[in-house]
């Protein structure tokens, strides 16, 4: 601190102030990190606890124990995987035949040759590929 005293002896009578002026803003420095560290970890409490559980309320079509029915009567989920299922087979013997014709198309063509229809129909296959991948890892 600051302080009314004259310098000391043999010290520049400014070295002592500005020592002090230094340290005084290290303090102060130091003091602002720890209130923005703590106002930090109170922002951020919410978003790092968990979270609080629902209470399950009887009869409510969120349960899950109750599966989604649809108006005829069939479970939606079951349905669905159904309709995927089939998704699936479609555009995999899709997938098969456009392969074929792509083996076929090397077999017959010499080394140096490839047409842009060939690279449309790689294209084809990896999309089709991607397609049935995220159906499948959606279980």
């Amino acid at each position: 601190m600051i302080t009314g005293r004259p310098p000391r002896t043999g010290c520049p009578g400014g070295i002592i102030a500005d020592v002090e002026a230094d340290v005084r803003d290290m303090h102060q420095a130091r003091a602002r990190r720890r209130a923005l560290l703590l106002l930090a970890s109170v922002a951020l409490t919410p978003c790092l606890a968990p979270a609080q559980q629902r209470l399950p309320r009887p009869g409510h079509p969120d349960d899950e124990d109750a599966p989604l029915r649809l108006p005829n009567g069939k479970n939606q989920r079951d349905e669905i995987l159904k309709a995927d299922y089939e998704k699936n087979v479609k555009e995999s013997r899709e997938l098969a035949d456009i392969a074929k014709q792509f083996a076929d198309y090397l077999e017959k063509n010499d080394r140096f040759v490839l047409s842009v229809a060939s690279l449309k129909q790689l294209d084809e296959i990896e999309k089709l590929a991607r397609r049935i991948r995220g159906r499948l890892k959606g279980f």
